[in-house]
């Protein structure tokens, strides 16, 4: 999934919002969003450096990894001065490398896709009608997608499954009885690193020194639209 594909999930979830605002239960709200994280990727980055020393792609290699983005969907209950959360966020970043293979003449494009599925359920608390304070925890699935031109379909090299939890802050702008936006820091804690080792072993790059562990600690900032307005009615 790239850059458009998002842009275009994102706008067609909001017009759905705005086209079936009016037979949502008023305390329940979709919610859509993007999200933009950031971290220490070192582990994951160092086995991209050891595969393109034995792969060698004498073209492009693959890049390191600074960030990942992507989106969310979800529902939301407010209740007073509280709401429950729960929904989907898909976060990628894509790697690819072109080169010849083996020294010979037969050229490769080789695309990975880290990616990042997760399935959150939270409790947030509103402060004011304009600022929250919320935490989610998370079942938090990684995989790398790998693509090569010669194929048709991609295949999973590697998976990991480890559950996070995750602190984040709101500013909630009210907007119009249709839709309204929030903007939203976030820090998200793993409670256990993610193994490599089984990929490392996948790419055939062991070597006498493991790969360290994965630590998924992120932070970011998520924008987030939600059915209806997000502050509640003061009168």
């Amino acid at each position: 999934m790239k850059i458009n594909s998002i842009t275009k999930c994102v706008l067609s979830t909001i017009f759905a919002m705005v086209v079936y605002s009016n037979v949502i239960v008023s305390q329940i709200a979709m919610t859509v969003g993007y999200h933009y994280s950031a971290g220490k990727f070192d582990a994951i980055n160092e086995l991209i450096e050891r595969s393109n020393t034995k792969f060698m792609p004498n073209n492009k290699a693959w890049s390191s990894i600074k960030g990942m983005n992507g989106l969310s969907l979800g529902l939301k209950y407010r209740f007073g001065n509280f709401g429950l959360n729960a929904g989907w966020r898909y976060l990628f970043s894509i790697k690819s490398a072109k080169g010849l293979t083996d020294g010979s003449t037969n050229s490769f494009d080789w695309q990975w896709n880290f990616q990042n599925n997760s399935y959150n359920f939270g409790i947030e608390g509103f402060v004011s009608n304009y600022f929250s304070l919320g935490f989610d925890v998370l079942w938090d699935g990684y995989r790398l997608k790998s693509k090569k031109s010669n194929l048709g379909s991609s295949n999973i090299l590697w998976r990991d499954d480890i559950i996070s939890s995750t602190l984040y802050g709101s500013l909630n702008i009210p907007g119009t009885e249709i839709i309204s936006m929030s903007i939203r820091p976030f820090v998200q804690i793993p409670l256990t690193k993610v193994s490599l080792e089984s990929l490392a072993t996948e790419l055939s790059i062991e070597s006498t020194t493991p790969l360290p562990k994965f630590n998924s600690l992120t932070y970011g900032i998520s924008i987030i639209f939600n059915n209806g307005p997000q502050a509640e009615d003061s009168e």
